[in-house]
Formats: structure tokens, C-alpha cells, sequence
């Protein structure tokens, strides 16, 4: 929130942060948002396809009453390690978090897999359900970290369709795999692996940091393939043949003038939108002759 403790007075030589808003293209051009999608789509696709199916899972390895028990077990963990991050998500590095609690979760899966012993399904089962909470939570915290508030709805928005639109294959694919192999072996650790794989895609999105520079060096690549960055327009334009290929200027990379396009494009549509909806109140205003009918205008004002 930008407070200070109690006590302590603001300094006055502070600089007000930059904030930078990206445009949807923009961000799907960028490394940070594809290990996202990438990373929790498959992580999500397992963790649900896992919930749906652990009870089933559960039950040759500890019985009825011993699965009802794991799973309340594991939804119990689960909001001890969401709790959890909750307390020290903003002391930590959120990309190796994500990294870490994909790894549990392989581990998880794979000892589940390995070990049909009581003790160890159970401890598994727990271990998995402390992953559950985070890996739910951790895209939007990722996504507001790196792409900061102003495009945060944008760009989770688009983030989120790509994960749940993943994750809905979920219990099909535990569902057809062990009617395929009539055991939920194979079907585990094919998910541990797809674990390991987010995991990677997590920890790449981080080992480079995302800032206002990488932002315009992605359409500064892009100049040398044949198109001249356009940061400022949001959008790649292509080269005409009597152009010269040429490093973007700062006049075309300009941060401070990229936000401008959007709210633009917001006043132009207010505009028209205000304008049709003028034209329809005088049709009807016209059509019941009601002269004592209050102006389009009084709308918007």
C-alpha cells in the first residue's frame, strides 16, 4: 500500500514507480507470459484431474473409510499451505516457489505411484494436498508481480482461459488412461512427469526478470527480421521496400506514450457508443412524440 511504519516520516525525494501498461499482444510476445500458461495450465490439468479421481485412487490402498479420511487430510493441508503463502509470499522469490511446489507435487504422484504402502499413500496424499491451495493461487500472484496492476485484468484474464481451458481435460485423461491400462499406476506417473515439465516452464519464466527495457527489446528483435518496431502503436508494421532498416528510435519505444493508445481507443468508442445511442433516443423520442422526454445527453453527464 506504500505506508510506512509508525514513526517514521515520508521522504520527500521518493519517486513516484513507473507504471507501464501492456497491451495483450505485448504480453503474449514475452517469455514470462507463456511458462505462466504453460506452467499452471499443466499443473492445474493434473492437480484436477487428481481431486476428481483420489477417492477411487484411494480406496484399494486404505478402504472406504481410510480414503474419506486421506482426502479430508489433504483438503486440510491444503489450507495450511495456502495460509502459508499467504504469509510469506512477499518475502520470496514467487517464480521459485511455483518451481518448488511443482516438484513436490511430482514427487507426490510418484511416490503414490511407487509405494502403494499405507503409510506412504497417506503421506503422499498430504504432502499433494499442501500443493493443491498454491498452485491455484500462484499464476495471478506471478501475473501481477511481473505485468504490474494496471494490465493485471488483462492480461490474467487471457492467462486464465489458456489454464482452464487445460485443466477441463483433467479427469478425462486420469479417466481414459486407467480404463486403458486398469490401474491408476501409469496414469500417475505419466502426471508426474507433466509436473516436472511445469516445473521447468515455471523456473524459465524466471531466470530473466521482466522490465520496461525486455518490453521494448521485444520489438526491437523483431526489427531485424524484416519489421520496424512500433511500441508506441502496439502493433508490428511492416517494412516498405524504400524504408531502411534501422534500430527503433526512443521517439518509437517511448514508454510514457504506450498507454496512450489504449485509453484512445476507450474514448473513441465511448464516443461512438454515446453517438448511437443518441440517435436512437431521438428515433424513439420521435416515434412517441414526447417532447418533455429528457435530452440523450442528461445520460452522460
Amino acid at each position: 500500500m506504500g505506508l510506512h511504519p509508525d514513526g517514521i516520516e515520508r521522504q520527500t525525494n521518493e519517486k513516484a514507480p513507473l507504471i507501464v501498461q501492456w497491451s495483450l499482444k505485448q504480453a503474449a510476445a514475452t517469455l514470462q507470459f507463456r511458462t505462466v500458461v504453460v506452467a499452471f495450465g499443466i499443473g492445474l490439468l493434473v492437480q484436477v484431474g487428481f481431486l476428481s479421481h483420489h477417492v477411487p485412487i484411494a480406496i484399494p490402498v486404505l478402504g472406504v473409510d481410510g480414503a474419506s479420511a486421506v482426502v479430508f487430510a489433504a483438503g486440510v493441508a491444503s489450507l495450511i499451505g495456502r495460509l502459508l503463502l499467504a504469509r510469506y509470499a512477499d518475502h520470496l522469490d514467487i517464480r521459485t516457489v511455483g518451481t518448488c511446489v511443482l516438484l513436490i507435487a511430482a514427487g507426490s504422484l510418484l511416490g503414490m505411484a511407487l509405494l502403494p504402502m499405507n503409510w506412504a499413500f497417506v503421506l503422499f496424499s498430504i504432502a499433494y494436498g499442501l500443493t493443491c491451495g498454491n498452485v491455484t493461487t500462484l499464476s495471478p500472484i506471478i501475473v501481477r508481480r511481473e505485468f504490474g496492476a494496471a494490465s493485471f485484468g488483462m492480461v490474467y484474464g487471457f492467462v486464465a482461459a489458456f489454464i482452464q481451458l487445460t485443466m477441463a481435460f483433467g479427469p478425462t485423461l486420469y479417466g481414459v488412461i486407467r480404463d486403458m491400462f486398469g490401474s491408476y499406476v501409469p496414469v500417475l506417473l505419466m502426471c508426474a512427469a507433466l509436473n516436472l515439465v511445469a516445473a521447468s516452464s515455471a523456473y524459465l519464466g524466471g531466470r530473466r526478470q521482466l522490465t520496461p527495457q525486455s518490453w521494448d527489446s521485444v520489438f526491437s528483435k523483431r526489427s531485424l527480421t524484416g519489421h520496424k518496431s512500433s511500441a508506441a502503436l502496439g502493433r508490428v508494421q511492416p517494412v516498405r521496400r524504400h524504408q531502411r532498416l534501422t534500430a527503433p528510435s526512443l521517439e518509437q519505444t517511448s514508454i510514457e506514450t504506450a498507454p496512450i493508445v489504449p485509453l484512445r481507443r476507450k474514448e473513441k468508442a465511448r464516443c461512438n457508443f454515446q453517438r448511437a445511442f443518441q440517435q436512437l433516443f431521438a428515433v424513439v423520442n420521435n416515434l412517441f412524440k414526447r417532447p418533455d422526454s429528457l435530452p440523450a445527453t442528461h445520460w452522460f453527464q
